[in-house]
């Protein structure tokens, strides 16, 4: 185990100890938390996949080989799009795109092309990982304890 590693469980135990509880305990409350942000964020994920997968089908006429590529590919299409001075309208069957992503998400329908676009432009972020939501959940777990009035609250993903 590494030195970081070990300061970093020692500060774990030492935290959840400070607030009488244990450290499954925490873990447990940051792996929720991380359920809940993912889960929040699948429609954009499944809206990239998807929007991916019909260009592949659409313009280059394979999908086996770069499906794969749906956190990145959108990011190298723009940036040739935009190295070349050209805007969203110029990537083949834009519209077929925005089309296909407005009739098979409802989180879309009311949105512009250009808006799904600006979407699926922007830099995919990784899942974080359980132990990024270690501070959210001793903060949740610090209010309870302080204040019991907030033990019931429901648990939520704040700031990610």
């Amino acid at each position: 185990m590494s030195d970081a590693t070990e300061a970093a469980d020692e500060w774990l135990r030492a935290e959840a100890r400070r607030l009488g509880v244990s450290v499954r305990e925490v873990r447990d409350l940051a792996r929720e938390l991380r359920r809940q942000a993912i889960e929040a964020r699948q429609w954009t994920e499944d809206l990239r996949r998807n929007a991916w997968e019909i260009y592949l089908r659409s313009v280059r006429r394979c999908v086996a080989g770069s499906a794969a590529f749906w956190r990145v590919g959108w990011r190298h299409v723009r940036q040739r799009v935009e190295r070349d001075g050209r805007d969203f309208t110029s990537v083949p069957c834009y519209d077929l795109i925005g089309r296909e992503l407005r009739e098979a998400t409802p989180e879309v329908r009311g949105w512009s092309t250009e808006q799904i676009f600006e979407l699926l432009w922007d830099d995919y972020v990784p899942r974080p990982a359980a132990d990024a939501f270690l501070g959210t959940a001793f903060d949740q777990i610090e209010r309870a304890v302080c204040d019991p009035r907030n033990a019931n609250e429901s648990t939520t993903n704040e700031g990610f």
